[in-house]
C-alpha cells in the first residue's frame, strides 16, 4: 500500500493515528509493526524529493523520479507497459499561438494523463517540453492511452479560433523558414510491454520508448506499440492490434 494512503487511513481513523504504532499483515498474517513517526518522516521526505525534481509548469514527477520508478518497476519482474506521449504540431501552435496557450496545451495534457490513468499504481511523468510518461501495470494501458488521444483531440480545439477550426489547418514557417499550412495539434503514443519476468534494463526500456514514439509519429493514427522480447511471437512485424494501433514485435533487434 503507498504510504500516503497509509497516512491517509491512520489520520481518519483518530483513535489509532493517536497510537505509536500500526499493524502491518502481508497475504493475512502478521509481518510486524510500523511506527506512526517513521511513517510520517518517510511521507515528509518523499514530498521534499517530488517536490524538488517536479515539473515548475504541470508538478509532475521529472527525469529523477521517471528513472528510479522505472528500475523499480523492472527490478519488480512484473508485466508493465511504459507509454511515452509527444504533441504533433506543438511547434507551429506555439509559434502562431504564442507560448502562454502553448503552456495551456501541455497542461491539458498533464490534466488529461492523470484522470485516465489514476490506478494506485500508475505512474505519471513529464520528461519536459510536450514529452510525457505513464507507467502502468493495467491490462487496458493501451486502451487508456486511445483515451487520452481522442479526450486532447477533442479538448485542445478549444484553443484555436473559429477561422482555424473552419480551415482544418494553421499557417506558419517550416524549418527552413518557407510558409507552410500544418494540421491541428494530435498526440502520438509510443510505448513498450515489458512482460513479466523479462530481463531488460531501465536504460533499454528508455531507449525502446523513443524509438516506439518515432515509429508512433508516423503512423497514420499515431499509435506504435513494442512488445518485448519473450512476448514477440505474439504477433509479426506491421501487423495491426485489435484497436488498429500499429504493433512492433522488434524489441530484441532495436537493441543491437
Amino acid at each position: 500500500m503507498p504510504l500516503n494512503e497509509v497516512s491517509e487511513r491512520l489520520i481518519n481513523d483518530d483513535a489509532h493515528y493517536l497510537k505509536q504504532h500500526f499493524i502491518v499483515v502481508k497475504n493475512g498474517k502478521y509481518a510486524g509493526l510500523g511506527a506512526t513517526r517513521s511513517l510520517l518522516k518517510h511521507i515528509t521526505e518523499q514530498k521534499i524529493e517530488n517536490a524538488r525534481y517536479s515539473n515548475p509548469l504541470t508538478f509532475l514527477p521529472g527525469n529523477v523520479p521517471i528513472q528510479q520508478t522505472l528500475v523499480a518497476r523492472t527490478e519488480e519482474m512484473r508485466a508493465f507497459s511504459l507509454i511515452y506521449f509527444d504533441i504533433n504540431m506543438f511547434k507551429p501552435l506555439n509559434d502562431v499561438l504564442g507560448y502562454r496557450v502553448g503552456d495551456q496545451v501541455i497542461v491539458l495534457l498533464a490534466e488529461l494523463l492523470k484522470e485516465v490513468f489514476h490506478a494506485s499504481d500508475d505512474f505519471v511523468g513529464h520528461i519536459g517540453g510536450d514529452d510525457f510518461v505513464v507507467i502502468s501495470s493495467s491490462s487496458s494501458a493501451n486502451y487508456n492511452a486511445g483515451t487520452v488521444q481522442s479526450l486532447f483531440a477533442e479538448r485542445s480545439r478549444r484553443f484555436y479560433s473559429d477561422c482555424i477550426l473552419k480551415s482544418g489547418f494553421i499557417e506558419s514557417e517550416d524549418r527552413n523558414g518557407q510558409p507552410c499550412r500544418f494540421p491541428l495539434v494530435s498526440l502520438s503514443a509510443g510505448t513498450v510491454e515489458v512482460g513479466p519476468d523479462e530481463k531488460v534494463t531501465a536504460d533499454q526500456i528508455s531507449e525502446f520508448a523513443s524509438f516506439a514514439k518515432t515509429r508512433a509519429k508516423a503512423s497514420p493514427n499515431f499509435r506504435f506499440v513494442v512488445f518485448s522480447r519473450a512476448r514477440s511471437g505474439e504477433r509479426s512485424e506491421g501487423s495491426q492490434d485489435s484497436d488498429g494501433s500499429c504493433v512492433s514485435c522488434v524489441l530484441g533487434e532495436v537493441q543491437n
